[in-house]
């Protein structure tokens, strides 16, 4: 048989190999928002669906629950939008989990100190705030058992019969789980660089960090943007491209406004990004180890129930102590995480074959339709490609 090998951005973030060994069915995955229904299941069982309406309890209490779905909108802008509607602190707002973007979504949120009545007027396109409830608790980070996917995979080049028998194939051969792999969305989709820089950030050096984040591209970025980095690598002139840099690229715009006024603060520069941003740059380069330690084990077949997301005062095993080694980076370098472990298998619960059917955007092409539902952490996509097996961005 054929080895298959994955797409080179894939590789680039540690992802270097498959589980199943399956022909996969190819095609792409998100065409659009509708190809990519995403249900956050809740912790005692519970969907916070798309369809329906409820209403809970009516007594006011200091936090207001609700079900947000949106699409084509991450959730911390979202959330940022909705704020500002009803003229509260964003950080009055809290939810479970990030939901992806380019996808249609639902989750459960909660607001202090905010009214059912003031969160029904908000009227934002591509949000809907529905089945509000009071409670005395916020949601919590975390506070969420995973999330049901149900997906579109279109312009597949097989016959209907052929992708049912491929798909069998392949869920057969992760009866065990499936790689717990880190997905791009963790790096960057288009431009995987937030594990570069967490390098940089790891090893103290502030300028590398903030270079590679204003001025790394790759082949997927946009002409203009490719451009106006590659100019700002030449010549560091940050006045410049606070012209040049499109407009949507916002945080990079913050950064170079700091680096104006603060033209040696590297460290100061990184750190005006939001907090949450600036976290993931660390968070990111433990996951490419993780994956990278992961892609070993995999090809070499060897056996382990969990691995480390290295931090200060993590146990190395032998595979991750040799990456780090490599990389030239010791756990006592990650001074702002002591570390954890993560499972390196996960389970598929209640994976459906919906519908093989014809594809309406891509005639003579076949659409296949899914279920599936994942615990909290574990990305569709990375157990979709070992379906589809193809450079699916």
């Amino acid at each position: 048989m054929v080895e298959i090998k994955p797409p080179k951005l894939e590789v680039s973030c540690g992802l270097k190999t498959y589980k199943s060994k399956s022909t996969g069915i190819g095609g792409v995955l998100k065409s659009a928002p509708e190809d990519f229904i995403v249900e956050e299941v809740i912790a005692h069982g519970s969907i916070a669906s798309l369809e329906g309406e409820t209403r809970g309890e009516d007594t006011p209490c200091e936090f207001t629950h609700f079900t947000l779905v949106k699409k084509n909108w991450d959730t911390m802008r979202a959330v940022k939008e909705i704020s500002r509607r009803v003229k509260v602190s964003q950080k009055r707002f809290s939810f479970a989990g990030t939901k992806d973007k380019n996808a249609i979504t639902s989750q459960r949120v909660s607001a202090q100190g905010v009214s059912i009545s003031d969160l029904e007027k908000v009227s934002i396109k591509d949000l809907t705030l529905k089945n509000f409830s009071y409670s005395d608790e916020p949601v919590q980070l975390g506070g969420l058992w995973g999330n049901k996917f149900t997906i579109n995979l279109r312009g597949i080049n097989h016959s209907q019969g052929d992708i049912k028998l491929r798909v069998t194939e392949t869920m057969s051969e992760l009866s065990g789980g499936f790689p717990s792999f880190f997905g791009l969305q963790r790096f960057g989709v288009v431009r995987p660089i937030t594990h570069l820089v967490g390098k940089k950030v790891v090893l103290r050096d502030f300028e590398g960090a903030v270079k590679t984040y204003l001025c790394e591209t790759f082949p997927g970025v946009e002409e203009e943007e490719k451009k106006a980095r590659q100019e700002l690598e030449q010549s560091w002139d940050v006045k410049k491209a606070l012209t040049s840099f499109p407009k949507r690229l916002g945080y990079e715009k913050a950064m170079l406004n700091f680096l104006v006024e603060h033209p040696s603060d590297f460290k100061g520069a990184l750190y005006s990004l939001p907090r949450n941003l600036s976290m993931m740059f660390v968070h990111a380069y433990q996951s490419f180890i993780f994956n990278m330690a992961l892609s070993d084990y995999v090809e070499k077949g060897y056996t382990a129930e969990r691995l480390p997301l290295v931090g200060s005062n993590s146990i190395l095993d032998e595979v991750s102590a040799q990456i780090l080694e490599a990389e030239g980076v010791k756990p006592s370098d990650f001074t702002t995480s002591k570390g954890t472990v993560r499972d390196c298998f996960t389970p598929v619960s209640e994976f459906n074959i919906i519908d093989v059917s014809s594809d309406e955007l891509n005639p003579g092409k076949q659409k296949l339709t899914v279920s599936f539902k994942l615990e909290k952490g574990c990305y569709a996509t990375v157990f979709l490609r070992e379906i589809i097996k193809a450079e699916y961005w």
